[in-house]
C-alpha cells in the first residue's frame, strides 16, 4: 500500500505515517483515517512523523484542500507533526504553516531531514514543553 500508518515505537506516543511510490488522494484519506484510528487507541498526546519516502509522488490536485479536510477531523490528542523529506517538502511545510496559521496542527508543522532527526525534534519539543509547564 502506498500509504502506511503505524506506531513508531511500542510506547504509542509517536505515530509514523509513510508515503511510498505513487499514491492517490483516496489512498491518502484511507491512510490518514487509519492513522487517526491508531491515535484513538490511546488517551495521551500522539506526535506524528510523516515520511515522504524516496520516490514518493504526490497526486495532482490542491493538496492544501485535502490536508485541511483531514486535519479538521483529527482526534483531539494530536500532538505536533514533523514532516520528513527533501527541500521541496521543507518548502511545502513552511507554506502550510503560513496558509493554515498553525490551525491544522498543534504549533504548526515541523520539518526534519531524516526520521531519526524527526524523533529527536519531538523529544526536544516535549522536553521544552515539560519545562515550561513546571
Amino acid at each position: 500500500m502506498p500509504t502506511e500508518a503505524k506506531w513508531y515505537k511500542e510506547e504509542k506516543t509517536i505515530a509514523h505515517f509513510i508515503y511510498q511510490g505513487k499514491w492517490t488522494w483516496e489512498e491518502y484519506y484511507e491512510g490518514t483515517y487509519a492513522l487517526y484510528d491508531l491515535m484513538k487507541e490511546v488517551e495521551n498526546n500522539v506526535d506524528i512523523i510523516v515520511e515522504y519516502a524516496e520516490g514518493s509522488h504526490q497526486p495532482q490536485g490542491n493538496a492544501f484542500v485535502h490536508w485541511k479536510n483531514t486535519s479538521e477531523k483529527a482526534p483531539p490528542n494530536r500532538g505536533i507533526m514533523v514532516i520528513v523529506g527533501n527541500a521541496i517538502t521543507s518548502a511545502m511545510t513552511n507554506l502550510s504553516n503560513k496558509l493554515s496559521g498553525n490551525s491544522w496542527t498543534q504549533d504548526g508543522y515541523h520539518y526534519a531531514k531524516t526520521v531519526d532527526a524527526a524523533e529527536e525534534h519531538i523529544h526536544q519539543y516535549r522536553a521544552t514543553e515539560d519545562e515550561q509547564s513546571s
